[in-house]
């Protein structure tokens, strides 16, 4: 079988499943190539263990595997970060997130909540000279998290805590993007998010808001005077989380992310 045949295989299948968009990540990842080579060379004999290979990955895509899953890599903020099914697969929309934080002024920042370690990693990154920490309940998480640190040379301090449990004060910039799924909403995921995603990091509770309730209690004690706190909403809790800032006497904005939907909350004291 040549590059062409395949290609044409790889189409049929994924059309057959709604994913006829994959096979162009699917074919990079397999050959390691970019994909206007193989359109170059389309006549190329294809070896015998990337079709095996191949088959696997359709396979798993009809069970609904993620394809990040399935190569244990997610492209964030035009960096590859390595993923598996302790941590979520990184969003589009936490781009958005990373550009509006890269605006604020500030020498210290936190992540509670870090997953993959993307955030965090892309700040340090991005902005040198910024002083990074991260935090995460879960231990595979943070394992995930120090391995990108690793991979992109990093200097980020990584750490077991619940939260502000083990955190010491205090930041110019404290960021996260927790669960927000209200719990009687957890069984509507698509299959690809409930059946492969870590729910640990998805089920917000009763209301979707018992991550942010307890964030912006203890927010005060961590933040320093003229810091920002930085949320990643759902679509609809902008109102109940300004609520929850009010009650802290702090003032927040949100801004709506390219699709015109709410997504990131900046809050600080108010005056």
């Amino acid at each position: 079988m040549d590059v062409k045949t395949l290609l044409h295989h790889l189409r049929k299948e994924l059309e057959s499943i709604g994913h006829e968009h994959e096979s162009r990540e699917i074919l990079e990842n397999l050959f390691k190539r970019d994909i206007s080579y193989l359109y170059a060379h389309d006549d190329l004999p294809v070896d015998q263990n990337i079709l095996k290979r191949l088959e696997e990955v359709i396979e798993a895509r009809k069970l609904g595997q993620p394809l990040a899953y399935i190569f244990n890599k997610r492209s964030f903020y035009g960096r590859d970060f390595f993923v598996n099914s302790s941590v979520l697969i990184p969003r589009l929309e936490t781009e958005f997130s990373i550009q509006e934080l890269l605006k604020l002024p500030g020498n210290s920042f936190l992540e509670l909540g870090i997953g993959s370690g993307c955030v965090s990693i892309t700040m340090k990154l991005e902005r040198p000279s910024l002083s990074v920490d991260g935090v995460d309940i879960s231990d595979q998480a943070i394992q995930v998290a120090e391995l990108n640190a690793k991979k992109h040379l990093a200097q980020v301090h990584f750490f077991k805590s619940n939260l502000f449990e083990k955190v010491a004060p205090s930041y110019d910039l404290i960021y996260s993007n927790p669960p927000y799924i209200k719990a009687k909403d957890m069984d509507d995921l698509e299959d690809e998010v409930k059946k492969y995603e870590p729910h640990l990091a998805l089920n917000g509770g009763e209301d979707g808001l018992d991550f942010y309730k307890k964030i912006i209690k203890d927010t005060p004690d961590y933040l320093n005077k003229t810091g920002y706190l930085v949320l990643e909403i759902g679509y609809n809790q902008k109102e109940e989380i300004f609520a929850l800032l009010d009650a802290i006497h702090f003032t927040g904005k949100c801004i709506q992310d390219y699709g015109g939907h709410d997504r990131v909350i900046i809050a600080t004291r108010r005056k």
